[in-house]
C-alpha cells in the first residue's frame, strides 16, 4: 500500500495544500470543480529502485514551513485510515487507487478523473 497523495484543507500551519507523495502519479485538486486529476508522471522510471522499495519522498522546506506538521497529520489521522479531519488521501494498493475523504467534500463518482487505463479507482 502506498500513500499517493494527501490534500490537507486546515491543520496547525496547513491551510488548503495537496501533497503529491508518489513519483508515479502527478494528482491534481480543483477546489472550485471538486475535482480530483489522476495522470501518469511522464518522468517516472519503473524499477528505479532495487528489490521491495517501491518509492522514496523528501518533504523539505524552511524551518516553520510545516515538515513535521504534515508528518505529525500523517501519523494520526493518515496512519489510521480515518479523514476525521477535513482533508482527503489516495491510496494505491496493487491496481487499484482508494479515495478516503471527510464527508465534507461530498466526493462522487465523477469527482475524479483517472487518465490511466490499468487502475481501477
Amino acid at each position: 500500500m502506498e500513500l499517493i497523495y494527501i490534500w490537507i484543507e486546515d491543520y496547525r500551519n496547513i491551510y488548503k495544500q495537496g501533497f503529491n507523495l508518489s513519483s508515479k502519479w502527478r494528482v491534481e485538486y480543483d477546489e472550485d470543480e471538486k475535482r480530483i486529476t489522476i495522470t501518469p508522471n511522464p518522468a517516472h522510471i519503473e524499477g528505479f529502485f532495487p528489490n521491495k522499495i517501491t518509492n522514496v519522498t523528501a518533504i523539505v522546506g524552511e524551518n516553520g514551513a510545516g515538515k513535521s506538521n504534515l508528518l505529525t497529520f500523517i501519523r494520526d489521522w493518515v496512519g489510521v485510515l480515518r479523514c476525521k479531519k477535513e482533508c482527503f488521501y489516495l491510496i494505491q494498493e496493487n491496481d487499484r487507487l482508494h479515495v478516503l475523504f471527510h464527508p465534507s467534500f461530498g466526493f462522487d463518482e465523477a469527482s475524479i478523473d483517472c487518465q490511466e487505463s490499468d487502475l481501477q479507482v
